[in-house]
């Protein structure tokens, strides 16, 4: 590659001490070392502003940003401003990713003029050590343009996260990420889709996911919940307005966003929207919990505030393994 473009790595952190120097040095020690790091430090309460700082000073190529907490979304954005790359690789903080992933990518973007290259993935299991392998696969260097992309996104064959993706950064023109909600990656990865001309994927293993208790994602607070329902509401729109005719796919989608809603959150505010989408029966389900939610709803409510209670304790979840079974055979006449 002769005119060795740079890569801008944007990295969120926040309350990550016991993982953010695994991170930075699997950025730090990359193949590719024509590479602009971004660490931006969010307001975070513990020793991540300190060790960002010696890391730059360790490293040239690192810049350090230390904000007021914005949240993953501003995080995030403030890398996008800052930035001066021709590429762009996310990586949260609590995660790493292989020596080479810079180097493939990149190689990849160049040799099939890419605008987006997909890379596979591992989800590490901090409570029992385990690694689990990427349930997306591809074959090695198969290309689809933006439009059958984001057909991928919508039959759920393609990760909506962004942290398993090389961009060229000028997709990202216009477009930022929604502060204040969670599941953000949902907007951005349907608009980032839709711009590419090209999305190539790749079987290679680069990125390492740790899974925490208490993480973001781990939280299943009933605003989380609330915040993937509506974002996937968000990308119904979307769909109607750029790709209507991936629209009876969607709503297929949506139906099970919002059972999903339902099911994990309970009856509340934030999910009185999917309730009334399910009940209403706007979307097309299919399924046997659909059924039983659409004839039984008020048992429906009891079971999910069950769910909730026993899933704080061991015994609680074999319980709850043996819930729908159970009730199918109370009901099951009235859901065929």
């Amino acid at each position: 590659m002769k005119n060795r473009p740079l890569i801008s790595v944007i990295v969120p952190v926040y309350k990550v001490e016991p993982y953010l120097n695994r991170c930075i040095k699997s950025i730090v020690n990359q193949s590719w070392k024509e590479l602009e790091i971004l660490l931006i430090d969010d307001g975070s309460p513990d020793r991540c502003p300190e060790l960002c700082d010696q890391w730059a000073r360790k490293d040239s190529r690192i810049h350090v940003f230390h904000q007021k907490n914005r949240g993953l979304s501003g995080a995030r954005n403030r890398g996008l401003d800052a930035c001066h790359g021709e590429y762009l690789l996310f990586v949260d903080s609590d995660d790493w990713i292989a020596p080479d992933l810079c180097e493939t990518t990149l190689s990849t973007s160049e040799k099939k003029s890419a605008d987006i290259v997909v890379f596979g993935y591992m989800k590490y299991l901090k409570s029992t050590g385990k690694m689990l392998p990427d349930i997306y696969h591809y074959k090695s260097n198969t290309t689809v343009n933006g439009r059958e992309a984001v057909r991928m996104l919508i039959q759920d064959k393609l990760n909506l996260a962004v942290w398993n993706k090389l961009y060229k950064r000028s997709l990202f023109h216009n477009i930022r990420f929604p502060e204040g909600i969670c599941y953000e990656d949902i907007r951005v990865t349907f608009q980032l889709m839709q711009k590419a001309k090209t999305v190539c994927f790749l079987d290679s293993i680069l990125y390492y996911y740790e899974k925490r208790k208490d993480g973001i994602m781990e939280e299943g607070s009933r605003e989380n919940i609330s915040d993937l329902f509506a974002n996937e509401q968000w990308s119904y729109a979307f769909i109607l307005q750029y790709f209507p005719e991936f629209s009876v796919e969607h709503r297929r989608r949506l139906g099970r966003a919002a059972l999903t809603a339902c099911r994990t959150a309970g009856l509340c505010e934030g999910t009185r929207a999917a309730a009334d989408a399910l009940r209403e029966q706007k979307l097309c389900l299919s399924g046997k919990e659909a059924s039983f939610f659409l004839h039984h709803e008020k048992i429906f409510w009891l079971v999910t505030d069950i769910r909730r209670f026993l899933k704080k304790c061991p015994p609680g979840v074999i319980l709850w393994k043996l819930k729908w079974r159970i009730l199918f055979q109370l009901f099951g006449k009235k859901l065929s």
